[in-house]
């Protein structure tokens, strides 16, 4: 018999494969390799080390991916941006929508 776990899934849980990012989002796999290869991004790994993504980390790649076509940032650029913007949410303040406030994301409506 098969035990069923009753799991809370969040905007951070990892259900997304790799693959099914790629496709959602119209870019392809390597590019989002390329983004943890900057350490832009850090997908979570299944037990069978599977790149996993979650909802958090589908926004945060059309954020980098609107930094890197709309404002043209390089990769550099754009990781001290993260890094800017994680303390600024730490502390209570929402700068991408204060400095960035025309980036809307489009979640997939399963994921909302």
């Amino acid at each position: 018999m098969t035990k069923i776990v009753d799991k809370q899934i969040d905007e951070y849980s990892p259900i997304l494969p790799i693959s099914v990012v790629a496709d959602l989002l119209g870019i392809h796999m390597r590019t989002l390799m390329l983004y943890e290869y900057h350490k832009l991004l850090v997908p979570h790994r299944s037990p069978s080390n599977r790149r996993m993504y979650s909802q958090h980390d589908v926004v945060q790649i059309q954020f980098i991916r609107y930094l890197t076509r709309k404002k043209k940032i390089n990769y550099a650029g754009i990781r001290t941006i993260l890094s800017m913007l994680e303390v600024s949410e730490k502390k209570g303040v929402n700068l991408r929508s204060i400095i960035f406030s025309d980036f809307k994301t489009t979640i997939p409506q399963f994921l909302s």
